[in-house]
């Protein structure tokens, strides 16, 4: 079969097939010496002071959104699946000023948390969005740490919302 058909083939074949999200993750975040690498992620709302927020949530295993939605509480049900003392996960609240809480949650039981819902002035990192939209969000966070063993990350994400909120 020559190239050009074998194109063709391709695009046929893929203009059948149902359009599917795509979700991207990488990057990694630190903290006392311990890495996360990101592999997976979902995007969800999160209510913030009556108002539903953009919400990610990025973790170093893949993630079974359909069983977090399920669930009945998505944040037990999303931290239980990175449970395991080598797994980590990263939750990034967010809002019109950037990102108003980060959560971090790293192997052998260290956790993390740093927010900024309270304190107007505050910022946590650097969040740049591509793109913000009823379907999704994509773009990068960067948290530079202050001392050796204080938390930084350096994270890329393309994703559509889950269909799912958390409660609190």
């Amino acid at each position: 079969m020559s190239i050009s058909k074998f194109a063709r083939s391709i695009a046929l074949i893929c203009s059948l097939s149902p359009l599917t999200a795509i979700a991207a993750s990488s990057g990694s975040c630190n903290y006392h010496g311990t890495k996360i690498a990101v592999i997976d992620g979902i995007a969800y709302h999160k209510p913030v002071f009556d108002k539903l927020q953009p919400a990610i949530a990025l973790a170093s295993v893949k993630l079974d959104t359909a069983k977090i939605a399920a669930s009945g509480d998505s944040d037990k049900a999303l931290r239980e699946q990175v449970s395991n003392l080598q797994d980590g996960l990263v939750q990034l609240s967010l809002s019109d000023r950037g990102v108003d809480d980060i959560r971090g949650y790293f192997p052998d039981a260290h956790s993390v948390q740093d927010n900024a819902l309270m304190y107007p002035d505050k910022r946590i990192g650097e969040l740049k969005l591509a793109r913000s939209d009823a379907k999704g969000i994509a773009g990068s966070f960067t948290l530079k740490a202050s001392k050796p063993d204080d938390l930084s990350c350096d994270l890329k994400f393309d994703l559509s919302y889950s269909g799912f909120h958390t409660k609190d």
